[in-house]
């Protein structure tokens, strides 16, 4: 009776240490953040720019411009109220080796470029529903390949929220940000 535990005990304890082999398919990756911190909004100034570029000539257009940049800040000073960095979401959403697309390639190695992070109003959305768009670069082999989130995402419609939300709520900032970067890990890239 003891004999059949022991080798039962063994058999476990071998299958179990097969379960952990690391992963052959992993590939060093670096992320490189040309902006790490700085996060930008597209829309309500760019409209007001215009219109007042017609009375108002160039000034009138820089006036929509700082309209814009308002708005990003006032998203960027919730979303650091949240005490959670950017890069910290990008690091829990997406681990180093995670890419799903650079273990289907034969690259050695990969370099990535995060470009820019921009909030945007949604098309025919209600309430100025806003989405982030992330724009990025691949680098391997010495080929660039641009990535924009959520263009580059077939059949998927980014998530978003009312802009007056996102100017006051950097938890709600942060889930658009997790799933942006969650789904740019799941990329499948020719």
């Amino acid at each position: 009776m003891f004999r059949p535990l022991v080798f039962l005990t063994l058999i476990f304890s071998l299958s179990a240490c097969s379960l952990f082999t690391p992963n052959q398919n992993a590939k060093p990756v670096s992320i490189h953040w040309e902006e790490p911190q700085k996060l930008y909004f597209s829309g309500k100034g760019a409209g007001a720019g215009m219109a007042l570029m017609s009375t108002m000539g160039p000034m009138g257009m820089a006036i929509g411009v700082a309209i814009d940049e308002g708005i990003g800040k006032d998203i960027a000073k919730a979303q650091a109220a949240t005490g959670v960095s950017i890069q910290e979401l990008f690091s829990t959403s997406a681990p180093e080796n995670s890419f799903t697309w650079i273990a289907q390639q034969d690259a050695e190695h990969a370099d990535f470029s995060i470009k820019r992070i921009e909030f945007k109003l949604v098309r025919g959305g209600k309430n100025d529903a806003t989405a982030v768009h992330i724009k990025l670069v691949d680098q391997r082999d010495d080929v660039e390949r641009s990535i924009t989130y959520p263009d580059d995402i077939a059949n998927h419609a980014a998530a978003n929220f009312p802009l007056e939300i996102l100017k006051k709520d950097g938890v709600k900032t942060n889930q658009l940000l997790t799933e942006a970067f969650e789904k740019i890990m799941l990329l499948e890239r020719p």
